[in-house]
């Protein structure tokens, strides 16, 4: 994960936290929102403070789902397909033992075979660390 991706995870889950505190709160309640940019403080009405809360954190899920995307586009593009292709199979197929024998056809025929099959495990784990696969 990115350090812009994991700082926008971070604002969300504080967020979360302040829209669950707010929540609880009674109706009409005040309560005290920091101006943004600044350490200013004002007293706001609950529900005004929850709505903007709430639309404050639908805004982060989406730069959130863009910054994922975005990180996911990029893992296609630094590999070669067939690389790309192999790990779905690989992964999806339900007999591996029959795709572990192509993986190895397809290694065998490569000029250098460990370099993509560095390559191959590389991008399974990545995939798989982005929840491409196994979801």
């Amino acid at each position: 994960m990115s350090s812009s991706n994991s700082t926008i995870y971070k604002q969300i889950q504080a967020t979360n936290v302040l829209r669950h505190e707010l929540e609880t709160l009674k109706s009409g309640r005040k309560v005290y929102l920091q101006q943004p940019g600044s350490l200013v403080f004002f007293k706001s009405d609950k529900d005004t403070a929850l709505k903007n809360c709430q639309q404050n954190l639908q805004s982060l899920q989406r730069q959130h789902e863009e910054l994922q995307n975005k990180m996911d586009l990029n893992l296609f593009y630094n590999y070669p397909s067939s690389i790309v292709t192999l790990s779905f199979i690989y992964n999806i197929a339900s007999n591996k033992t029959f795709i572990v024998e192509q993986m190895k056809s397809f290694l065998v025929h490569k000029k250098d075979p460990s370099h993509y099959f560095k390559q191959l495990l590389l991008c399974t784990d990545l995939l798989q660390s982005c929840n491409i696969i196994n979801g």
